[in-house]
């Protein structure tokens, strides 16, 4: 394992004392990895002073490498780094190769490794200043066998929707289309999830959208957003 993923694995299992004995936790996490149990808050310091420390130092290969060690690590609590460190180094990200990020997106497996590196990574300015690549690839991650990856062409889209753009919010519904067919909660839950973070900006849009689809939705997304837009509340 390259040097500095080693050392943030070595912080990780200090805040861990019962390491050695970790187990997986599929029914919390999802993943058949094990996870260590360090607490979010702490990983986020933990990342934050790493990145702090080395933000001149670091290369983009040299950020890229270290990234790939952690995706391909043994633990939950590594790709959750990992996606720490992908909201770090914000010029290197936006050059980053779609391609690599698939690849990193095929050693996910879980609702906690999928969002840790999806949900708040990318903003709605960077997709949009690549929207020609991003299209092709969130759905082409919509079709995908993997599951995860279909999580992950959703869950890419939670903190773009924030903002006011149309263009993400349709590219939004069609990902939604593409899968709300399924009944697996991973898909479910970000269904809801990726609607709910789209009213504020975009309210009617995501009103006509429920009104005209309830019956091929996900009945939880259903509810859930019906309930947001009437009170502001999931």
């Amino acid at each position: 394992m390259i040097a500095e993923a080693q050392d943030l694995r070595q912080q990780i299992i200090a805040h861990a004392p019962d390491w050695a004995n970790a187990q997986p936790e599929p029914q919390e996490t999802g993943s058949s990895r094990p996870r260590y149990g360090v607490r979010i808050p702490v990983m986020r310091q933990i990342m934050k002073t790493w990145a702090t420390a080395n933000k001149d130092r670091v290369s983009y290969g040299h950020w890229g490498a270290i990234l790939d060690a952690l995706y391909k690590a043994q633990s939950v609590d590594e790709c959750i780094m990992a996606g720490m460190l992908l909201g770090h180094f914000t010029a290197y990200r936006q050059r980053l190769p779609l391609a690599t990020l698939d690849s990193w997106l095929a050693h996910l497996e879980g609702w906690i490794e999928v969002d840790s590196t999806c949900q708040s990574a990318f903003s709605e300015r960077e997709m949009l200043d690549r929207i020609e690549e991003w299209e092709p690839f969130l759905k082409a991650l919509n079709s995908d066998a993997n599951i995860h990856k279909r999580r992950a062409s959703l869950v890419l889209l939670v903190k773009p929707i924030r903002g006011s753009n149309a263009r993400i919010a349709q590219l939004a519904l069609a990902q939604i289309d593409g899968v709300k067919h399924e009944h697996d909660k991973l898909i479910t839950k970000a269904v809801s999830w990726v609607l709910r973070e789209g009213v504020k900006s975009h309210r009617q849009l995501i009103a006509d959208y429920i009104a005209a689809n309830r019956d091929s939705l996900p009945a939880l997304a259903v509810r859930e957003v019906t309930r947001k837009l009437e009170t502001g509340r999931k």
